[in-house]
């Protein structure tokens, strides 16, 4: 059976590990494509996520960026969606090929 850490050593029970890409939503540039491995966050941040689309397993694009860098535009379930870097950062991902896996 598979545990998770929790805080000072503790394990829960039941939830399985997943392999780390070190990728994240906001440090893809435009024109690239990504799958959501896992929404980070808390509470309302995590949440707000979730009711944007933005969940596990969704395809995502990234669309533009605004001139000084922030927010960054993306396209996920049809529509458009803007983030600031700083929280497109908690949502990691995996990186589809350039041929174009996946559809958005």
């Amino acid at each position: 059976m598979l545990f998770r850490r929790r805080g000072h050593g503790q394990y829960r029970h039941g939830h399985h590990r997943r392999a780390r890409t070190g990728l994240y939503l906001g440090d893809l540039q435009p024109g690239q494509r990504a799958r959501i491995l896992h929404v980070g966050g808390r509470g309302r941040v995590r949440r707000r996520f979730m009711e944007m689309g933005l969940v596990r397993g969704e395809t995502i694009l990234v669309e533009r960026v605004a001139p000084l860098g922030d927010p960054v535009e993306f396209l996920v379930k049809g529509y458009h969606v803007s983030l600031r870097r700083d929280d497109a950062r908690q949502i990691e991902v995996q990186m589809l090929g350039a041929e174009g896996e996946g559809s958005v």
